[in-house]
């Protein structure tokens, strides 16, 4: 199965009730399904891969409303299993009132984070679209392309570390098992000891990193890169600003305050420039310093969630 902790007892538990008829809310959903066969961490799951999206529900506000969405489910099943359910509306206890769902939702840093964590990779977006071009500007090699290396070769690459995994060598060191990935592919990596205990705060998972690596190729298998040395990403340097271009026929005053809390969200020392753009002229209009950013890959993935896939760039 797809989803991370979701077996097949869970899902033939919720194939049945949807047979019944579409889930209208997470609440709805915990008063059909069976607990005992869909669980708490289930269902979290089933929330932070998006598959109860099409409730119009975010993804924070069903997580919150869980537990109350659960204890209610499971008081209907068991009223129901006493016969205390009254057709006509009356006889039975008041039920306690159902809490209302909250519309606030994560960041989309946390989002894209969440969903891996579900589903072992990202859907919604990848935390590095936006920043695909910066980083190759900044290294020999692109993680996808390292199989075309030769035995042996040290080369720069880059991504996001993803499932980092601590390990025990036989004399007792830890060293560093996990993968680096970008928006095209992905490459197995290995930190030895001494260069773990060199980098380790900056081989942590989610961390955009640049890395200067041996490649290391296994016969038909997909090659591996040692690590000799670890460097951030910032994305672009504080000395460049962080250009934001916007359609002007859209630039309402509710995006523009989206805008503004999205570069909030994200407080930093790069300067923020937003190119307004007007049929075949433009206008580029220099943001206030209390607005400069960190170019995290967070704020490029809200950016162009917001703005589209080609608003950010340099300069």
């Amino acid at each position: 199965n797809a989803v991370k902790g979701v077996g097949v007892g869970a899902i033939e538990a919720i194939l049945a009730a949807r047979g019944e008829g579409r889930f209208s809310d997470i609440f709805d959903f915990c008063a059909r399904v069976d607990s005992q066969l869909v669980n708490r961490r289930t269902l979290e799951a089933l929330i932070k891969s998006g598959a109860f999206d099409s409730t119009g529900h975010t993804r924070r506000g069903m997580l919150e409303a869980l537990p109350a969405a659960m204890a209610e489910g499971e008081r209907r099943r068991r009223d129901a299993a006493r016969g205390q359910i009254d057709l006509f509306g009356g006889g039975g206890a008041a039920a306690a009132p159902r809490p209302q769902v909250s519309e606030r939702e994560f960041d989309q840093a946390t989002l894209l984070r969440l969903e891996k964590e579900a589903l072992g990779l990202y859907v919604s977006a990848h935390p590095l679209l936006g920043l695909r071009e910066q980083l190759h500007d900044e290294i020999q090699v692109p993680v996808a392309r390292l199989d075309e290396c030769r035995d042996g070769a040290f080369v720069w690459t880059g991504g996001i570390v993803v499932g980092a995994e601590q390990r025990a060598s036989r004399s007792g060191g830890i060293w560093l098992s996990f993968r680096l990935e970008d928006v095209d592919g992905g490459v197995e990596c290995r930190a030895w000891p001494k260069v773990y205990e060199q980098h380790r705060e900056r081989l942590v998972d989610d961390a955009v990193v640049k890395v200067r690596g041996r490649v290391e190729r296994r016969g038909d298998e997909d090659c591996l890169l040692i690590v000799h040395e670890v460097v951030p990403f910032s994305g672009v340097s504080e000395y460049h600003p962080l250009t934001v271009t916007i359609d002007a026929s859209e630039a309402h005053p509710s995006l523009l305050h989206e805008l503004r809390r999205v570069l909030s969200d994200f407080p930093g020392r790069v300067p923020v420039v937003v190119r307004m753009v007007c049929g075949d002229r433009c206008t580029r209009l220099r943001v206030g310093d209390q607005l400069r950013v960190d170019p995290a890959p967070g704020l490029y993935a809200e950016l162009k969630a917001l703005l589209g896939e080609h608003c950010v760039g340099v300069g």
